[in-house]
């Protein structure tokens, strides 16, 4: 029963990892990455397809994008806390 529930639970989680990390190779829009998502070690959600509709934000003279408005709110709450260099500390 253990063995069944634990393999569910991976299938659910690839399933859903999975979906978010999806890019298509043959779709010519440029790839940006979600400072949110990869520091919260999101892996699946920090690259970016850019688009008209995808969300930013411009901090210190750099534009930023991310995977959904509630990155977006996140980093615009705290930028600096997502821009720290890697290997210091959250």
């Amino acid at each position: 029963m253990r063995a069944l529930l634990a393999s569910g639970v991976f299938v659910i989680a690839s399933t859903l990892f999975a979906a978010c990390a999806i890019i298509d190779t043959d779709d010519p829009r440029p790839v940006a990455e979600c400072v949110v998502c990869r520091f919260n070690g999101d892996l699946g959600c920090v690259r970016v397809r850019i688009d008209e509709t995808t969300p930013f934000a411009d901090y210190k003279g750099q534009r930023y994008y991310f995977c959904c408005e509630d990155c977006r709110d996140a980093f615009i709450a705290g930028p600096e806390k997502y821009l720290r260099p890697a290997g210091e500390g959250r």
